[in-house]
């Protein structure tokens, strides 16, 4: 018999119970919007792969990675993941997720992150958790960015949808509870608040705070 339940906040904001919690995109025409000049230049197709880079390349980034040392990790990162390459098996998206990468520093909430005095990217975690069922659950994920601002948390996560296909508006709404489940789990391993939620979207240059 099993003693406790794992679960990804991924998973969990999918679900039912995510759905019902935060009453999935009820609301969503009022939400604010922060806007950056988006990268001129996108790939044709998107995926979990893509995403993967952006994301680590975001991170390394946010570290102090820059110039040629960004632009070889970027490179063995697009070839790890299997994207497109040419004749001579040189990643032909190199220079898009580079100037993806540019577009978010130019961003409003890129510039608070690297100012702040304390801040995390890709930053795992697993929090225990009293469970419905009685037994204990252990909700694990990957925070993207978190930054102390003044006596508060920023906890930020970077979505690479174009944001222009039918299913983007149901997905907007397990994306605000998978931050509002990353923030619960941050105050919880801290015991400090979390006063805002951000949702980066790279691909269309805009944020939307709350």
């Amino acid at each position: 018999e099993a003693t406790y339940r794992l679960e990804t906040v991924t998973a969990r904001a999918k679900g039912h119970e995510a759905a019902a919690a935060h009453g999935e995109t009820e609301g969503q025409e009022d939400i604010r919007t922060d806007e950056f000049t988006p990268a001129s230049l996108q790939p044709e197709t998107g995926g979990y792969e893509w995403g993967s880079v952006v994301h680590d390349v975001l991170a390394a980034a946010s570290e102090g990675t820059h110039g040629d040392t960004l632009a070889r990790y970027a490179r063995d990162l697009l070839v790890e993941n299997g994207r497109p390459v040419d004749a001579t098996g040189a990643p032909t998206e190199l220079e898009a997720v580079l100037a993806l990468v540019e577009s978010v520093r130019g961003s409003d909430i890129w510039a608070r992150a690297m100012a702040s005095s304390e801040r995390h990217s890709e930053i795992p975690f697993a929090v225990s958790r009293d469970g419905a069922s009685g037994r204990p659950e252990v909700l694990e994920g990957v925070i993207d960015l978190v930054f102390k601002d003044a006596d508060h948390w920023v906890v930020a996560d970077y979505k690479t949808d174009s944001g222009d296909d039918p299913g983007f508006v149901e997905r907007l709404g397990q994306y605000r509870a998978q931050v509002d489940l990353y923030a619960e789990c941050w105050e919880q391993l801290t015991g400090e608040d979390v006063g805002e939620r951000v949702l980066v979207f790279t691909a269309q240059g805009r944020t939307e705070p709350w």
